[in-house]
């Protein structure tokens, strides 16, 4: 089965406890395959299985709900964001303009553009949670 790996940012953690912590309760949920906490960076260092119902951003509400402060800095992992406007637009040149335009962004592996729903899907790949919930 395939993997992908994520780095998240732990803010909060004062001591090997804290480490000791979020190592018991996030290496054994299912997915996670291997898991290192580094105390001195603030960082969890993760590989867990694609195919799995765990994500990074799920990690990382796992690791708050812990009290801690966590945040995905990085991941292998696709993510998709649905985006919606009144009035996407039905030219076919317009959509490829605007599928030009975005595809100039960093982490961006594809563009569905729904003029039907008034939606447009970016599907995200390497960008912190951070970056996309700017967006």
């Amino acid at each position: 089965m395939a993997s992908s790996t994520a780095v998240l940012s732990v803010q909060g953690m004062t001591c090997t406890s804290c480490t000791t912590t979020i190592e018991s309760n996030i290496s054994q949920l299912e997915g996670v395959e291997k898991l290192a906490v580094s105390l001195e960076k603030g960082e969890v260092y993760i590989t867990f299985q694609q195919q799995s119902r765990i994500s990074p951003w799920m990690i990382a509400e796992k690791i708050s709900d812990m009290g801690f402060e966590a945040s995905v800095k990085h991941s292998s992992e696709s993510q998709d964001m649905v985006l919606y406007f009144k009035g996407v637009t039905k030219s076919k040149t317009e959509i490829d303009t605007l599928k030009e335009k975005l595809a100039e962004m960093k982490g961006l592996e594809d563009v569905v553009i729904s003029p039907a729903f008034d939606a447009v899907t970016l599907t995200l790949k390497g960008l912190s949670s951070e970056v996309i919930r700017s967006m």
